[in-house]
């Protein structure tokens, strides 16, 4: 199956509606015929700044047929491994050091609604 890339745009409005739009949104997917190469594969690009891109991935490799993964396309994570799919702890980190290095520009974070 080919890999189908959505521009999605998440209204911030309350958690539970932004909950119900992702969702609505999964459930929007088309079908695959089976696991793998036979599954629908699945690009969500949620945010753009500067050179740094976020984007969700479906699927993953986790269970449960509904999960996916958050990844930063321009940023790389972990100091023995590079990957794009960042830990809570890496986003803390990451949150953290804008904070201290970027305090300005920290608080249009710091207000968003997410």
């Amino acid at each position: 199956m080919p890999m189908y890339f959505v521009n999605f745009d998440l209204p911030v409005t309350n958690r539970r509606q932004m909950r119900e739009n992702l969702i609505s949104c999964f459930l929007n997917e088309a079908a695959g015929a089976g696991k793998n190469d036979n599954a629908s594969h699945y690009q969500y690009n949620v945010e753009e700044y500067g050179n740094y891109k976020i984007y969700l991935r479906r699927p993953t490799q986790l269970n449960k047929g509904f999960d996916f993964t958050v990844n930063v396309d321009g940023m790389y994570f972990k100091k023995n491994i590079r990957y794009t799919r960042p830990s809570h702890q890496d986003i803390f980190d990451a949150l953290t050091y804008c904070l201290n290095t970027y305090s300005n520009e920290y608080d249009a974070v710091k207000k968003s609604n997410y």
